[in-house]
């Protein structure tokens, strides 16, 4: 008689895009970037709002809709200015 296998008693993970914060790798795979491009981004001053907890960095769910709000500003400025 074989033995049934003990539940699990971790919650099911939550899918990326459901996430309330993101760590960087995370926060670039949800937004089709590279991680390199996300470093380069930092350097500038150009990335989203980040928080940290002891060593960890995350990237909340409003800091991305701010960030990307900002670089659909900035993108339409460059447009307008361009024409």
């Amino acid at each position: 008689m074989a033995k049934e296998p003990r539940p699990s008693r971790r919650p099911p993970p939550v899918p990326l895009a459901d996430k309330l914060a993101w760590t960087i790798e995370e926060f670039c795979a949800v937004h089709h970037l590279s991680p390199s491009t996300y470093y380069e981004l930092r350097k500038v001053a150009l990335n989203p709002q980040e928080m940290r907890i002891g060593s960890r960095v995350w990237i909340t769910r409003e800091s991305a809709a701010e960030w990307r709000r900002k670089r659909t500003e900035a993108t339409k400025e460059l447009e307008a200015a361009s024409a």
